[in-house]
């Protein structure tokens, strides 16, 4: 796998992360009651997306395409 591709599988789950943050963003800017464990779900995503991207790298470096 080339570095460009690599560079571009691993930007969408932090594009995917961020869309994630804008999204609560907006509906905490209409209604912060309804969004009382935002820090929760920031680090949750945050952890999920550099899993993510992790595991992109690794499988990366044993497939070649």
């Amino acid at each position: 796998m080339h570095l460009s591709d690599l560079a571009y599988f691993s930007l969408i789950p932090i594009i995917l992360c961020l869309v994630v943050y804008i999204i609560f963003e907006s509906i905490e800017k209409i209604g912060h009651k309804y969004l009382p464990y935002k820090l929760k779900v920031y680090v949750i995503g945050i952890i999920v997306c550099t899993i993510i991207v992790i595991a992109i790298v690794i499988t990366a470096l044993f497939v070649d395409i």
